[in-house]
């Protein structure tokens, strides 16, 4: 799960570090994952992740990834998300998904 993965991650930032340790305490709210089980689905949240990361390195292998999945998901729903990183939102926003902060 790319989710957990990416929060995992955030555990470690100091700005955010308690809120990612909660939510690794109780992942429920996640709800069940996201498969893109089709190759189009896969390379297009591929595509995505590499706009959002800018052209800037990644800190690890799945960053931007469960961003870059919703959106695919989300697209042809209409979604709405609540998104934390700017160039994710930028990028939703882009590809007809409606995305906010939290507490927004």
């Amino acid at each position: 799960m790319a989710a957990v993965n990416e929060l995992e991650h955030l555990r470690k930032d100091t700005t955010v570090g308690g809120r990612a340790f909660a939510a690794l305490a109780d992942l429920a709210w996640l709800g069940d994952p996201i498969v893109l089980d089709d190759d189009a689905g896969r390379q297009e949240a591929e595509r995505l992740r590499n706009i959002i990361a800018g052209g800037r390195p990644v800190t690890h292998p799945l960053q931007h990834y469960a961003e870059a999945a919703l959106i695919v998901v989300g697209q042809p729903l209409g979604a709405q998300a609540i998104i934390e990183d700017y160039d994710a939102r930028v990028a939703a926003h882009g590809n007809g998904v409606r995305a906010t902060r939290a507490g927004q």
